[in-house]
């Protein structure tokens, strides 16, 4: 059985063509190819509420954050965005989770806890 939300992945490079077809070959998921960054998809996301997201991502020092809309972020929690960097064999992975944080003890202690799961990776 298929799950609800789809994949969708943004972008028109060769990777995220030959990722698009891997995924739809191998996993029973749909996959939906949006052919334009991350940047400019956020109404084409918004009617897919997709589960994972997977773009092109090509930083630069000048715009290294680019490449997303937050407000679609905040807006759908649980979201799972994947970066991929081809030219550095590296991934960028995101889980958008909200946390409620009432105080600032609150805040320092998340923080903690993130810096000491950090340290068993």
């Amino acid at each position: 059985m298929k799950p609800s939300s789809p994949v969708v992945t943004c972008g028109d490079s060769l990777i995220i063509e030959g990722l698009t077809a891997q995924l739809k070959a191998e996993l029973d998921i749909d996959v939906i190819q949006i052919k334009r960054p991350l940047s400019a998809a956020t109404k084409t996301l918004e009617a897919h509420a997709p589960a994972v997201v997977i773009f092109d991502f090509q930083p630069t020092p000048d715009t290294p954050f680019d490449f997303c809309d937050f407000a679609f972020l905040e807006a759908h929690p649980g979201v799972l965005l994947i970066g991929v960097n081809a030219g550095a064999s590296v991934i960028l992975t995101m889980c958008n989770q909200a946390h409620v944080i009432h105080t600032m003890r609150d805040l320092l202690s998340f923080i903690h806890s993130r810096l000491n799961n950090a340290s068993d990776l």
